[in-house]
């Protein structure tokens, strides 16, 4: 069984699975970021900078971003 981590998304804090990156516990979670040259089947690109969301204060890839206990994400400010 995946083991559950505490974040902070947009101010709301909430559990959520720990093996997985940002972009895809954001999608899972109804959490529209956009994204161009990511897909599941091939993994994160890294190449059109589409995806990024603010982590901790520092702003980050969210498709290859692996998501830690006690992150601060925010998806509004990254805009």
């Amino acid at each position: 069984m995946p083991e559950k981590v505490h974040v902070k998304i947009n101010g709301a804090e909430t559990s959520v699975e720990g093996n997985q990156t940002i972009l895809q516990m954001l999608t899972d979670s109804s959490i529209e970021v956009p994204n161009v040259c990511y897909h599941p089947s091939l993994g994160p690109i890294e190449t059109c900078d589409t995806c990024l969301v603010s982590v901790n204060g520092e702003l980050v890839r969210s498709c290859s971003t692996k998501i830690k206990d006690g992150d601060v994400i925010d998806t509004a400010g990254a805009e």
